[in-house]
């Protein structure tokens, strides 16, 4: 059963990028790759299915959800490596929708249920499972909460989503890297957004030396913000090579050029729990 008490929970199941990081050192932000859990409307909305997915299906079956609709921004391994843990698709009487670019295809996604990677196919789970292809040009309804798409700079293509419910709007940004004339579109889809969840895996230093991964650093998200009027924002998609220690620092100084630009910003966490009420 999920809360009507707040208009919009969200919580950070995966917030690491490209590996999971299970070691000491990383553990007080969390090495599980990327998994936010959004709840909004009755629905429970599953976004991106990394390792920390794996926490966010435990969390559902507690609460003997019956419905969820996941989201897969983009097919890279640390949004889907998590995908075949996701306990409510073993369960009879759940229902279960897929949402994914159209420029994958729906076997791309069955495929990590088969032989040789896995024993189960997806046709023989329990669940009912809907396969619904998304892009940019239409907007979707997921029990009657409406969801709106936005492409990002990513090798092999990724997308943004953006939940609105009650009057609230969160958008995230998943996996993208900074491009010449981007920015403009991105500030105006992101404006009227209460919540900015952003990837910005490298600090700018790193980011110097790589360019053309497809991340930000953590200024790019900072400025998208500040000039689309969106006062909150978190980021996360942590590099793995970042450990607890490094993410201090580096949340020292983001939350530094966030509040001279009068912005809240902050590090997603394992765990942390955000509403909007």
């Amino acid at each position: 059963m999920l809360s009507f008490l707040v208009m919009i929970s969200i919580r950070f199941f995966g917030v690491r990028g490209s590996y999971p990081t299970p070691y000491p050192a990383h553990l007080r932000y969390g090495g599980n790759t990327s998994c936010i859990l959004i709840e909004a409307g009755g629905e429970a909305f599953v976004i991106d299915a990394g390792t920390g997915i794996s926490k966010a299906g435990a969390f559902l079956e507690r609460r003997k959800c019956r419905r969820a609709t996941i989201f897969l921004s983009h097919l890279h391994v640390d949004h889907i490596a998590g995908l075949p843990s996701f306990l409510p698709f073993y369960r009879k009487g759940v229902y279960i929708r897929m949402l994914f670019s159209k420029r994958c295809a729906r076997e791309d996604i069955t495929r990590i249920f088969s032989p040789p990677y896995f024993p189960i196919s997806m046709d023989k789970l329990p669940s009912k499972i809907e396969f619904t292809p998304v892009d940019d040009q239409r907007e979707v309804r997921s029990n009657g909460v409406p969801l709106s798409f936005i492409p990002l700079n990513h090798p092999n293509g990724a997308l943004g989503i953006k939940i609105r419910y009650e009057g609230r709007e969160v958008a995230i940004l998943s996996d993208n890297e900074p491009s010449a004339g981007e920015m403009e579109r991105l500030i105006r889809w992101v404006s009227g957004a209460n919540l900015l969840i952003a990837e910005a895996q490298y600090t700018p230093a790193e980011y110097r030396k790589k360019r053309g991964f497809g991340h930000s650093p953590f200024t790019y998200p900072i400025e998208i913000a500040f000039y689309a009027g969106v006062k909150r924002l978190i980021l996360t998609h942590h590099d793995f090579l970042h450990s607890d220690k490094v993410l201090d620092k580096i949340s020292q100084r983001i939350v530094r050029l966030a509040t001279q630009k009068g912005l809240a910003c902050r590090l997603a966490r394992e765990g942390m729990k955000v509403t909007l009420r």
